[in-house]
């Protein structure tokens, strides 16, 4: 009885902090603030994270590897959100605690599409490009509907592209109509002759 207590106030602890999480997508920060009556965003990540470190301790398999990878988002998005340098509450770098997340839910389509998202976001190259698709399309292997790993593997894909023919994203834009169907019939030669 008192493990099914422990799990789920494991598991109710993961969905309160990914409520915020999503609460931080789409700029209520504020909002937060209030709500802890607060007005520093490293106080806000230390609760978040202290939740999410929670439930990684907890060891939980269906819950580790996705609070794993929340932790890396809050804190990018708490980074980004103010100029404080925050600490990263894990004594690892935040690629590798993105493989730890990898390794802890290898078959879970949401941990695989924030990941290859992250590796898309901070690739130095085409290496890092094709991971990241390899990831995504895992990701959706796995769950045909994952929208977002669908739009970010189109990301990458037109970045691996843009890569292989020297092309800048403001090309795409200011082209005149005959150029820019080159452009994209390059595009879609690109991916035919990728897979």
């Amino acid at each position: 009885m008192r493990d099914c207590k422990a799990l789920a106030r494991c598991r109710w602890k993961y969905y309160l902090s990914l409520t915020y999480n999503k609460q931080l997508n789409k700029g209520q920060n504020q909002n937060l603030f209030m709500r802890f009556s607060i007005t520093n965003i490293e106080v806000l990540f230390h609760r978040i994270s202290k939740h999410l470190l929670e439930v990684i301790s907890c060891s939980d398999i269906h819950y580790e590897g996705k609070a794993m990878i929340d932790l890396v988002d809050v804190y990018k998005k708490c980074q980004t959100a103010d100029s404080t340098t925050l600490k990263f509450p894990v004594e690892r770098s935040v690629a590798e605690y993105v493989e730890d997340a990898m390794r802890a839910a290898p078959y879970d389509s949401y941990v695989l599409e924030k990941c290859g998202r992250h590796f898309r976001q901070h690739s130095n190259g085409e290496t890092g490009l094709l991971r990241s698709v390899d990831i995504l399309e895992k990701s959706v292997r796995l769950c045909p509907g994952r929208h977002v790993a669908l739009h970010h593997m189109g990301l990458a894909y037109r970045q691996l592209w843009m890569i292989r023919d020297e092309r800048k994203p403001a090309e795409l834009y200011t082209m005149r109509d005959s150029s820019r169907e080159q452009s994209w019939d390059s595009l879609v030669k690109f991916l035919i002759n990728y897979n």
